[in-house]
């Protein structure tokens, strides 16, 4: 399977976030807004870090496991 590009998954991030809207019941909607901010949260974690700047803390790494609901 073919990695998916960055631009192909923030589409499909906006589009999932666009539709949780129009969810009636409340617990959907909220999990599924979890969800996806948590993967976008690792996604973002994933990526290649930046050079050092000694000027800022070192960033936190996020080590968790999904949320049972997102997997």
């Amino acid at each position: 399977m073919a990695a998916s590009s960055r631009a192909q998954v923030l589409d499909l991030y906006r589009a999932m976030l666009r539709e949780s809207k129009h969810f009636s019941a409340y617990n959907y909607r909220s999990t599924l807004a979890k969800c996806m901010q948590l993967t976008s949260l690792s996604l973002r974690v994933k990526r290649s870090p930046r050079p050092k700047d000694h000027h800022q803390p070192p960033s936190a790494t996020v080590d968790h496991l999904p949320h049972p609901f997102c997997a």
